[in-house]
């Protein structure tokens, strides 16, 4: 909580939003220019359609999305990695200032094990499970945008479905809750 309110998180944090909102964009963008490409090939009148100005702009789409897609996983795991190595240090630190009565009534090996598994937990299930959610996400609200510019009266029932999916959200947490 703490990292995340320095200024420096803050602007990794713009940034990484805008890469994702970026690349999310030009995956949308890819698809609507590929209609309009069959569209325009389609009603041409001439048997003689010059693809080549399409080819030129598909693959300057695609370039610049694949450029975006990478440095949006790229600038994730990076940032995610700062606040693994953050955690790792006061983890450790807080090991070394436990008193003498934690290592007395835990055995070493019960301490190194947790120690270990939480460890890799943050090194190995969080970049790869935040960088799916982040991904999943904005690829549902792209969709979700999408459709409601096609069809606008799909909004009122999306917000009754995104409102009914926030309740469920809260059930299942206090559900967990209760459980632990």
């Amino acid at each position: 909580k703490q990292y995340f309110s320095t200024e420096k998180a803050i602007q990794k944090l713009i940034t990484i939003a805008l890469l994702f909102i970026g690349s999310q964009a030009g995956i949308l963008y890819y698809a609507r220019f590929i209609g309009y490409w069959a569209e325009a090939h389609t009603n041409s009148p001439s048997t003689e359609f010059l693809h080549s100005p399409y080819i030129t702009k598909s693959l300057i789409i695609l370039t610049l999305t694949s450029l975006l897609s990478y440095f949006k996983v790229t600038k994730l795991l990076e940032f995610i990695y700062e606040i693994d190595t953050e955690l790792h240090r006061k983890m450790f630190n807080a090991l070394l200032k436990a008193q003498t009565l934690f290592f007395d009534l835990n055995p070493t090996g019960r301490i190194l094990n947790r120690f270990s598994n939480d460890l890799g937990v943050l090194d190995k299930v969080n970049p790869k499970r935040t960088l799916e959610m982040l991904e999943n996400g904005v690829s549902y609200i792209g969709v979700l945008i999408t459709i409601c510019f096609i069809n606008p009266a799909i909004i009122i029932p999306a917000i009754f479905v995104l409102f009914g999916l926030y309740n469920l959200k809260n059930f299942f947490e206090k559900s967990v809750e209760v459980v632990r």
